[in-house]
């Protein structure tokens, strides 16, 4: 399935207002090709968990929302390689509406990417204990 099947599966599956449908079709695939440039792939549920989370952070976007603030910092839990990744992919999206993504918004996003490089490394490892 490409990118922009998955988003639009992901649309229908959360009943998406026909309103913000162009901009999250124009956003979150380049969202989804950005982490598959950096080389995180994401398992079914990841991938409906990410771009879930990818479409609401267009909508509040669209409707100048901010998320809830997470408690504490979340982000100095965080890998700084997955928080890396992660602000190079909003990048595109805070240029198209002209702000800088909050960092509980970042989190968000970092803890999705994290879990997929984590999943990933978990499977090659395991991968690996096989061939031997």
């Amino acid at each position: 399935m490409t990118g922009i099947e998955r988003v639009k599966d992901v649309e229908q599956r959360l009943e998406l207002p026909a309103q913000y449908q162009e901009a999250v079709e124009k956003h979150v695939p380049v969202m989804l090709a950005g982490l598959e440039e950096r080389g995180v792939t994401f398992d079914e549920n990841g991938s409906i968990g990410v771009i879930s989370h990818a479409i609401a952070l267009v909508k509040r976007l669209e409707i100048g929302e901010k998320v809830k603030e997470l408690d504490g910092d979340v982000l100095s839990q965080l890998e700084e390689e997955a928080i890396e990744i992660s602000r190079q992919v909003l990048k595109p999206v805070e240029a198209a509406y002209g702000v800088k993504v909050d960092d509980s918004e970042l989190a968000l996003l970092t803890i999705h990417v994290q879990t997929a490089i984590a999943k990933a490394e978990k499977a090659k490892r395991k991968q690996q204990q096989q061939q031997q």
